[in-house]
């Protein structure tokens, strides 16, 4: 539950709230279950704060810093989160869906179980974050950066990764069809029991990846780099549509 004096700090608007922070570094805020629905959030100083199962639905949380802030089972529908810093964050069963998380810092953030199905990550820095079971079903994650995140049984169908970077990320078990993966980096990859039907692998670099057990009907290998892979003999006959 939120705690009254937290809240009121929060809605004096962003100048009191930042000196109110400023005075005292080390209460971490309570906002939890609040509804801040469209709440106007730019830039704000939300570090470690608890907003645990609030909902933040269509809020303005671009360039906010909420490293280490907690958003366990909290609303995002639809939040602007561009260049957003959530370094650390907890995001365990939180709804990220159709939000706007364009170079946002998601490193090392817990997003078990968050559905960001249809978001915007383009750009956005997921290095090291643990997405196991996660839904980004239809994201927009061109050049995003998910190095050693951690994505088995995460659902990536139809997911847009086109030149990201998955340097030893963890796909075990993950459903990757028609998921595009075009120029992506994946070199140490884990893609052992995963599902890539479908999966458009062209021209990236699978180097040393791990496809034990995964399902490849009809995967996409033209010009990809397999080395090390076992993928070879498959690369000659899957090169077009």
């Amino acid at each position: 539950m939120a705690i009254a004096e937290h809240v009121a700090q929060l809605k004096w608007g962003g100048d009191r709230w930042i000196q109110w922070r400023s005075r005292h570094p080390d209460i971490c805020p309570d906002l939890s279950d609040l509804n801040l629905a469209g709440a106007d959030l730019r830039h704000l100083d939300l570090r470690g704060v608890s907003l645990k199962g609030s909902s933040l639905a269509t809020a303005q949380l671009d360039a906010a810093n909420l490293s280490g802030a907690d958003l366990t089972l909290a609303l995002l529908t639809d939040a602007s989160l561009h260049q957003a810093i959530l370094h650390r964050a907890i995001l365990v069963g939180a709804t990220l869906t159709t939000a706007n998380l364009r170079a946002a810092d998601l490193s090392h953030a817990n997003l078990i179980g968050a559905d960001l199905s249809h978001a915007n990550l383009r750009a956005a820095n997921l290095n090291s974050a643990n997405l196991e079971r996660a839904s980004l079903s239809h994201v927009n994650g061109q050049g995003a950066s998910l190095n050693q995140a951690n994505l088995s049984k995460a659902n990536l169908y139809e997911a847009e990764l086109l030149s990201a970077f998955l340097y030893a990320a963890g796909l075990h078990k993950a459903n990757l069809v028609n998921t595009h993966l075009t120029r992506a980096y994946l070199f140490n990859a884990n893609f052992s029991q995963a599902n890539l039907v479908n999966t458009d692998l062209r021209w990236a670099n699978l180097s040393n990846a791990n496809f034990d057990g995964a399902n490849l009907q009809g995967v996409l290998l033209n010009g990809a780099i397999v080395t090390h892979t076992g993928l070879d003999s498959l690369q000659p006959a899957q090169t077009e549509r």
